[in-house]
């Protein structure tokens, strides 16, 4: 068996993941370099064992997202950080646990290069540390010109009820630690 799929639109192997989770735990996200298609293939098929790390969502710079100069406002970075945190916490079934319930400790970011409305982004959100109760991301904001921004967000897992950190449940702890760690 190849080590990836064949489009399903128009049958090339030049393909790329874009991004480790599907729309279903057991699935991946490809993209045919031929036609440009999207499209999903089973994961135990085409995908390593390992837990997720991280995921990779595509966006577009907003209206909303610039300032007066027409060059994306900074908290941008942020707002896509937390899209591609939904996406990983979506695919990996924790929503329920986390939404709303992480807090944001700190932020950090680093800006490369401008973008621009209607500019197509990748947004690559990976996990760097799981604490006991909290957890930091790293984040890269890529355009088609490269790299944009580099980010960091740090946050803790908290209990709705008393409001204070609270340690990572077990099984979720296996879901998000890097593989190796």
């Amino acid at each position: 068996m190849s080590s990836t799929p064949e489009c399903p639109f128009c049958g090339a192997s030049a393909v790329e993941r874009v991004g480790q989770w599907g729309g279903q735990i057991i699935t991946a996200q490809w993209r045919c370099q031929g036609c440009g298609s999207y499209f999903e293939a089973v994961r135990e098929d085409f995908d390593d064992p390992r837990p997720a790390t991280g995921v990779t969502i595509r966006r577009r710079i907003e209206w909303m997202d610039t300032d007066a100069a027409g060059i994306y406002h900074w908290t941008t970075v942020f707002r896509l950080a937390e899209a591609a945190e939904a996406e990983l916490h979506t695919q990996l079934g924790i929503a329920d646990l986390t939404f709303g319930a992480t807090p944001r400790l700190s932020v950090a970011a680093e800006f490369k290069r401008s973008l621009r409305f209607n500019d197509e982004v990748d947004v690559e959100l990976t996990i760097e540390h799981l604490g006991r109760t909290s957890i930091r991301y790293g984040i890269v904001v890529t355009g088609a010109d490269g790299v944009a921004a580099e980010a960091t967000v740090t946050a803790c897992l908290i209990d709705r009820g008393t409001g204070r950190a609270t340690p990572w449940p077990d099984d979720v702890r296996r879901l998000l630690l890097p593989a190796g760690a």
